[in-house]
């Protein structure tokens, strides 16, 4: 009996949540992964095509707790939105309140899944949708292989 209970929930918010216009339709939704040549210039890039909703603005995205600013482009009754993360970025750090050292941000985070945050326009309330990827493949795989010529 539980087990309908929830079922039943679940449904009524994601149709409350269409019916109100308080998300995208997310058209695609793409990654990238590049490499570059050292650690730190490796780079997830995120491609979305979402439907144009009027009651929302995209405001940015979020992968694990690293807010990413976007571009984004309205055409056709489309918007498309590009954001890229660095994981390794040097600013990463973070300070350990219990010691005050310095320590590495952790970067747990899944590549498949993040978050578009969006603001509705009316009453000024912040919407998170959960994205995952649709389809993810490695940026420029016709580049030069990262191994030493000299091995």
């Amino acid at each position: 009996m539980n087990h309908i209970i929830k079922i039943l929930i679940t449904g009524l918010f994601f149709i409350s949540c269409f019916y109100k216009g308080q998300c995208y339709k997310v058209l695609k939704a793409e990654s990238e992964v590049s490499f570059g040549g050292r650690e730190e210039s490796r780079r997830q890039i995120f491609h979305l095509s979402l439907k144009n909703n009027p009651k929302l603005e995209a405001k940015y995205l979020l992968v694990g707790s690293e807010k990413l600013e976007i571009a984004k482009t309205i055409s056709n009754n489309t918007i498309d939105i590009k954001a890229e993360y660095y994981p390794l970025k040097e600013n990463s750090l973070q300070i350990d309140p219990k010691t005050s050292n310095t320590v590495k941000k952790n970067n747990n985070y899944n590549p498949e899944i993040f978050f578009l945050v969006s603001e509705n326009v009316k009453n000024k309330k912040i919407v998170k949708q959960k994205i995952k990827v649709t389809n993810s493949h490695k940026a420029s795989d016709n580049q030069l292989p990262l191994e030493s010529p000299f091995q």
